[in-house]
This record gives C-alpha cells, structure tokens and sequence, in this order.
C-alpha cells in the first residue's frame, strides 16, 4: 500500500508541473487506477488489521490469564482467513485450538491444529496439540504417535516435555523411555527450572517400580531432584520414598506418632 501512495504521489507531482493537456489527461487515468487499486487493498489491510486484534486478545488468555474459558461463541467471530503470525510465530488457528480442548470439543480442536500446522510446520505445536486431543478422547495409541513426535521434533518445549510424561504414563511405557527424555534435556532449562517435569519423572519411578524395588540410578534421579529443588514438598516426599522405600517410610511415621503421643 505504501509503494502505491508513493507511485500515486510521483504521478500527482507530474501532474502540477506538466503544461502538456494530453499527458495530463494520461496522468489522470494513471491516478484513477491507483486509486481504485487503493479500495481492495484497503480492505485486506483491515482484515490482517482485525486479525492482530483478535490475536492479541488470545495472546493475553494464554501468556497472562492462563485462562482458555472464553465463550467458544466469542471466538468462532474471530479472524482467520487473514491469518497472520504472532510474535512467537504460532498461528491463530493453534491459539484458536487450545479453547476448543479445554473446553472439551476435541474433533475441532484437531481441525484447527491441522490447519495451523499447515501455517507454521516447524513448531510441532500442532501435533502437541493433537496429541492433547486424542488424549481426553482416551486414544491413547494416536496421543502417544503425536506427543513423541512433538517432542522428538521440540524437545525443549517445556509443554512438549511434560505432555509426552503425562502420555507415557496413560501408556503405561515403562520407566526406560522416561529415561530417555532427561538424557534427551540434561543441561537444558528445563532440567533445572521446570518443577512439574521433576515431579512428574519421581511419580513415573514410584508408579512404575510399584513403590519398591528401586535401583541405584533411580535414588541418584531422585537426589537430583531435591537438589535442584529442596524446598518442593512433592519432591521431598518421593524422594524418601524412593530413598528409603516405603518399608522405612512406614516405620519412621509410626515413630513419630508415638512420640506425638508422649507431649499430648
């Protein structure tokens, strides 16, 4: 639009200064044309203008409110012929789709990451968010196809990472794969700040392992959590249990109500 506001500007200066009749009456078809190219444009600019707007409202549910509860009547108003990136490269149909799996429509949910896989292929984001989908369909089969693929793509989306935990544990893999994904981390972010992830490995040990019989590596993983987060009760109490086992665990609870007993 702005190079057609600057050829529009050249021509009205030949205007004015030309003293030629026929070359201004040329001038004036010319100007004409521009203009009239100024009309579609104008049009697609408000469009892409409407899909910023609209974007911007998604990107304060996700970044700041945290919050997917919008009325799925408000935002099936929303732009998207004209779609554009946001500032994070996602697709307005992937922000679109994490409104429609919150709130249970999972078959459009899919739709839509298809279609925001098809503006951004390079995110992965949509087969996380396919995954997501099959996973509250109970498909854990198709969840567990697309959550490795997010990850293996984009291992060091935090969202990736702890979505695949959750559908390694609706599979039931065994403790192995886990494994595999702290090697798959170790020196990330993730490793050292992300406590849902470390949370969610200890629960795959214990569960995994049927609260006993747990090796040597297992123990140094659960040491490491506690030292890089100490002050997590969740984190301390696998960590005993993993640690000491339940055996221990028990013995060490019935001592402690007895000599509550002695102060009552």
């Amino acid at each position: 639009m702005i190079n057609i506001l600057f050829y529009l500007a050249i021509i009205n200066h030949y205007y004015f200064s030309s003293f030629n009749p026929k070359l201004k009456i040329s001038i004036k078809y010319l100007q004409l044309i521009f203009i009239l190219l100024l009309i579609p444009i104008n049009f697609h600019n408000y469009k892409i203008f409407q899909n910023l707007k609209d974007q911007m409202f998604l990107f304060l549910d996700y970044n700041i409110n945290k919050d997917f509860s919008r009325p799925l009547t408000e935002i099936e108003g929303f732009e998207t012929q004209y779609d554009n990136l946001s500032v994070s490269a996602f697709p307005i149909y992937n922000e679109l789709a994490n409104y429609y799996i919150f709130q249970g429509k999972q078959d459009k949910a899919i739709e839509l990451a298809r279609k925001g896989r098809k503006a951004n292929p390079f995110l992965y984001a949509s087969e996380n968010q396919i995954g997501q989908a099959y996973y509250f369909k109970n498909n854990i089969d198709s969840a567990y196809y697309y959550s490795k693929l997010a990850f293996e793509k984009r291992p060091f989306n935090s969202a990736h990472v702890t979505h695949f935990q959750k559908i390694l544990y609706a599979k039931k893999a065994p403790l192995e794969e886990y494994n595999q994904i702290i090697e798959t981390i170790k020196d990330s972010k993730i490793y050292y700040e992300n406590v849902t992830f470390w949370v969610n490995h200890l629960q795959a040990i214990v569960y995994t392992k049927n609260y006993s019989n747990f090796t040597e590596n297992d123990k140094e993983i659960a040491n490491e959590a506690v030292k890089l987060f100490p002050k997590n009760k969740t984190i301390k109490a696998f960590n005993k249990l993993i640690v000491f086992g339940i055996g221990v665990l028990d013995y060490s609870n019935r001592v402690d109500l007895d000599a509550k007993k002695l102060f009552e």
